[in-house]
């Protein structure tokens, strides 16, 4: 637990911004409540679109679940409540194990656009990185993140247990 909490401290603390003025490449902005106990991770974000994100206007938004992908049957996340600007929003879940979550935004994003999630994920004893060690809890992706959008459209690559495959935006946390 002590490896979990340092991590997350000195994750934010490196890349978090207290100042949403000051965006500087970043196209969002994660506001995570977040609690571990008894292998599982639960927890809230609030992701916020800045006017800089490249896919204002969209009618959805893809969020990756790496957790769902990466243990498949016996552990990954699961989302209890999504919501669009305080109201309830429509979801689905897309990929084989339902590694990606898609929130429905009918009058496309704005700026300023926020998205709510309350998820959890229950971790795996594996030595990977999420997953329970004999001296560790490594924690990467424990949380929805959001696809990278490009080209007109979300990258939604599939999870791999091998090097460091994925990609996300630049974004400042809280």
């Amino acid at each position: 637990v002590l490896c979990f909490i340092l991590f997350l401290s000195a994750f934010f603390s490196a890349f978090g911004c207290k100042n949403q003025n000051d965006v500087g490449g970043a196209v969002g902005f994660y506001d995570m409540q977040i609690e571990y106990e008894n292998e599982k991770i639960t927890g809230s974000l609030t992701y916020t679109f800045y006017k800089n994100a490249k896919e204002l206007g969209e009618n959805r938004v893809c969020f990756n679940l790496y957790a769902s992908a990466a243990f498949k049957k016996d552990a990954g996340t699961s989302v209890n409540c999504v919501k669009l600007n305080d109201a309830n929003a429509e979801f689905e879940f897309l990929g084989d194990n339902d590694e990606f979550l898609c929130v429905f935004t009918p009058s496309g994003i704005k700026a300023d656009d926020k998205i709510y999630i309350e998820f959890e994920t229950i971790l795996s004893h594996t030595n990977k990185r999420l997953g329970i060690t004999e001296k560790c809890v490594n924690a990467a992706y424990f949380y929805p993140v959001k696809c990278v959008y490009s080209n007109g459209e979300y990258c939604m690559r599939p999870y791999s247990a091998f090097g460091d495959p994925f990609f996300t935006d630049f974004a400042n946390y809280s």
